[in-house]
C-alpha cells in the first residue's frame, strides 16, 4: 500500500515542481518585453550552458563575447543597474572560480602589471566621496571592477595557446557578426562642411558611431594578428573572411579616431613582423589595382565620395567641434582638484555646471582619455594608468621575445595582432573616449586578457625549454 502511494506521489510532486520551475521562467522571461520568447530560451539553457563553462572554461568568455551583438543591453535587476555583458562576466567568473576552488588551485590568476589597474580602482574609491554625481562615480567605479574581473577570467581560461586562438576566433565571430548586421541597416551619409560633420554614420548596436569605430578598430587589427598566427587554413581563411567586414563597419562608423589608430596599429604590425610585410604588400598591391580599374565606375558614388573626404579631412576640426573648448574644459577640471578630480564619470556634469567664462560645453567626455581620466579621478589616476600601459608593454615584449626564442612565428604574431589591438585604441584615445560604453571597455579587456594569457604560457614554455635542454645536456653523475 505505502509504495503504491510512493509511485502516486512521486509523479505528482515532479509535476508540481516543472509547474512552479516553468511559472518562474515565464515570469523571469515576461519581464523582458518584446524579447521574452528569446530570454526563456536563455534562461531556459543556462543549466547546460553552466555545465559547458565548468567543463572548458573558455565557453564561458565565449558566452560574453556573445552578449556583444545584442548592445549594452539593461537587465531588468532590482536596485543597481546591470548590463548584459556585465551580468554575464560575474556569473562566468562566480562558475570559474568554483572549477579552480574545486581543482585545489587559487580562485583566479593574476599579473604583476595588473597591480597598477588595481591602483586606478583604489584611487577611483578616493575620489569617490568628492563626486560630483555618485550615481555616475559608482557606474564608473563598477565598469572598470567588471574590466579588471573579465580580464582575469579571460587569463584563467586559457592555459594554452590553443585556448588563446579559440577565445581570439570566438571574440572575432561575434564582433563580425555584429558589424555584419550593422552594415545590413547602413543609411545614405549627410554631409557638411567638407565631410567634417555627417549624418547617417554607422552604428550599429552601440549608441554612438565612435564606439562602433572603435570596436571595428580593434577587432580588424586582431583579425590580421590571427591570419598571420593561425595554425590551421581554415582559421586563417575564417580570420580572412572577417576582415571585409570589419573593414566596412569601420570604415562606414566614419571614426577618424579609429582610423588613426588603426593606422598606427598597422605600423606597428609592418614594423614588428616580417610576415606582416609581405601580407600587407600581398593585400595592398592588387586592392590598389583593383581601386584604379574600378575608380572610374564608382567616383560618382556619394557614399564613397563623403567616405574619401572624411579620410581626406582626418585632421581638419568642424566649424562646430568644440574640442579646443573641451580640452580647455578639462585642464580646467583638472587645476580645480588636480588629486581627485570630480569624480568618477563626474565630466558630463561637471562641464554643464561650469562657470569658467561664458561658454559651457556640455561634453560626455573630453574626447580624450587621459584629460577625461584627470578630470574626473585626477592626476594619480592618470600615472596610475600610464604605468599601467608600460607595465602591459614589458610584459608583451618579454613575451614576443619568449616566442621568438622557441622559433614559433605563429605565435609571436599572435602576441603582435593583441598588442597592435590595444595600440589602435591608444590611438583613437588620443582624441576621444569610448570606455564609458560597456561593450568597448570589456572588449578591450578581453583582447588583454588574452594577451597576458599569451605572453605568460610563452614564458613559462621558454623557460621549461630552456630546463629540459640543460638537464638533457648535463654530463651523467655530474
Amino acid at each position: 500500500m505505502l509504495i503504491r502511494e510512493v509511485r502516486v506521489i512521486q509523479p505528482a510532486t515532479l509535476a508540481l515542481a516543472g509547474g512552479l520551475v516553468g511559472m518562474g521562467l515565464i515570469a523571469a522571461a515576461a519581464r523582458f518585453d518584446d524579447a521574452a520568447p528569446l530570454a526563456l530560451l536563455v534562461i531556459s539553457l543556462l543549466p547546460i550552458l553552466f555545465a559547458g563553462i565548468l567543463a572548458n572554461p573558455h565557453l564561458g568568455v565565449l558566452a560574453v563575447f556573445a552578449t556583444f551583438p545584442m548592445g549594452s543591453v539593461v537587465l531588468p535587476t532590482p536596485g543597481v543597474s546591470l548590463g548584459l555583458a556585465e551580468a554575464a562576466v560575474l556569473t562566468v567568473a562566480g562558475l570559474i572560480v568554483i572549477r579552480r576552488l574545486a581543482a585545489g588551485d587559487t580562485p583566479l590568476p593574476w599579473s604583476p602589471s595588473l597591480w597598477w589597474a588595481l591602483a586606478v580602482f583604489c584611487w577611483m574609491l578616493v575620489a569617490l566621496p568628492s563626486a560630483v554625481d555618485e550615481q555616475l562615480a559608482l557606474k564608473q567605479i563598477a565598469l572598470w571592477a567588471g574590466g579588471m574581473i573579465f580580464t582575469i577570467v579571460v587569463m584563467a581560461s586559457c592555459p594554452t595557446m590553443a585556448d588563446v586562438r579559440r577565445v581570439i576566433g570566438g571574440f572575432l565571430f561575434f564582433v563580425t557578426l555584429l558589424a555584419a548586421v550593422g552594415l545590413s541597416s547602413a543609411e545614405t551619409f549627410q554631409a557638411e562642411y567638407e565631410a567634417t560633420r555627417v549624418s547617417g554614420r554607422l552604428t550599429g548596436a552601440f549608441d554612438h558611431p565612435n564606439q562602433l569605430g572603435a570596436v571595428c578598430s580593434l577587432s580588424f587589427v586582431l583579425a590580421v594578428g590571427l591570419t598571420l598566427g593561425a595554425r590551421t587554413t581554415w582559421a586563417r581563411l575564417a580570420a580572412a573572411a572577417a576582415i571585409p567586414l570589419l573593414l566596412g563597419g569601420l570604415a562606414l562608423s566614419l571614426t577618424r579616431g579609429a582610423w588613426i589608430g588603426t593606422l598606427l596599429a598597422m605600423a606597428y604590425l609592418a614594423v614588428t613582423l616580417p610576415q606582416a610585410r609581405r601580407a600587407i604588400a600581398a593585400i595592398c598591391i592588387p586592392l590598389a589595382v583593383l581601386a584604379a580599374l574600378l575608380w572610374p565606375t564608382l567616383e560618382n558614388n556619394p557614399q564613397l565620395q563623403v567616405v574619401q573626404q572624411r579620410f581626406q579631412a582626418i585632421a581638419t576640426p568642424s566649424p562646430y567641434d568644440e574640442r579646443p573648448q573641451i580640452w580647455a574644459e578639462a585642464m580646467r577640471e583638472i587645476q580645480a582638484d588636480p588629486w581627485t578630480g570630480q569624480g568618477p564619470g563626474g565630466f558630463p556634469v561637471a562641464s554643464a555646471r561650469s562657470d569658467a567664462g561664458a561658454i559651457r560645453v556640455f561634453a560626455y567626455h573630453a574626447h580624450n582619455v587621459l584629460l577625461t581620466w584627470g578630470a574626473e579621478s585626477g592626476l594619480p589616476a592618470v600615472c596610475f594608468l600610464i604605468a599601467l600601459g608600460v607595465g602591459i608593454a614589458l610584459e608583451a615584449r618579454r613575451g614576443g621575445r619568449a616566442a621568438a626564442e622557441r622559433g614559433s612565428l605563429q605565435d609571436r604574431a599572435i602576441i603582435a595582432g593583441l598588442v597592435a589591438s590595444l595600440i589602435a585604441m591608444v590611438g583613437q584615445g588620443a582624441v576621444d573616449f569610448t570606455w564609458r560604453n560597456s561593450i568597448v571597455f570589456l572588449a578591450i579587456c578581453g583582447v588583454l586578457g588574452a594577451l597576458l594569457a599569451a605572453t605568460s604560457i610563452q614564458r613559462r614554455t621558454a623557460d621549461a625549454e630552456r630546463h629540459h635542454k640543460v638537464t638533457t645536456q648535463r654530463p651523467v653523475g655530474s
